[in-house]
């Protein structure tokens, strides 16, 4: 694995996380 594979499986990951709690965020605001 080169460094530059290994940072953007990093930043997908980081993208991915980012997203999901944006999206569980909206979700409980629109519950309430």
């Amino acid at each position: 694995m080169t460094t530059s594979c290994l940072a953007v499986e990093a930043l997908m990951t980081i993208v991915g996380v980012v997203l999901f709690i944006k999206e569980t965020i909206n979700f409980k605001i629109r519950n309430d």
